[in-house]
């Protein structure tokens, strides 16, 4: 797997698109790590989005900031002094599902956090499908 350092870093209004003919969903709009390692210090991660797929009946979208999943291999991710503020994981109204994890979304993967904050993220549902939103600041199953 791979292995990433940032130190002093801001991920600065990035995004994540879902598909527009399916049904694939937009999943880290700053940084999506699939079985692999992530490693910040003092990094900031700010007014991303995570947008959902543009297609009827698609996901809303993961981890406005970041997205950790497992595939094969574990994630995982060690934050120190760090922000993680005014993400968006996005729906579109005619979503099937909407946003999970506005700040960090998590799936079978490991976080250790020191000293970092999140605030003022948001995951959003989507109407008239009633598909609700999970976790403004972190979703993780």
């Amino acid at each position: 797997p791979a292995t990433c350092h940032f130190i002093d870093t801001d991920f600065l209004g990035n995004e994540a698109q879902g598909s527009s003919g399916g049904t694939g969903r937009g999943t880290g709009g700053a940084v999506n790590i699939q079985g692999s390692e992530l490693h910040m210090l003092r990094c900031r991660v700010f007014n991303n989005t995570a947008h959902a797929a543009l297609s009827a009946g698609g996901g809303g979208g993961r981890g406005g900031g970041l997205n950790l999943v497992q595939d094969d291999t574990l994630a995982q991710a060690t934050l120190h002094d760090c922000h993680i503020n005014n993400n968006i994981a996005n729906a579109l109204p005619l979503s099937a599902y909407g946003g999970e994890g506005g700040g960090i979304f998590l799936q079978g993967s490991i976080l250790h956090a020191y000293n970092t904050s999140l605030s003022s993220n948001e995951a959003r549902g989507s109407a008239p499908q009633d598909a609700g939103a999970f976790g403004g600041g972190m979703s993780m199953y």
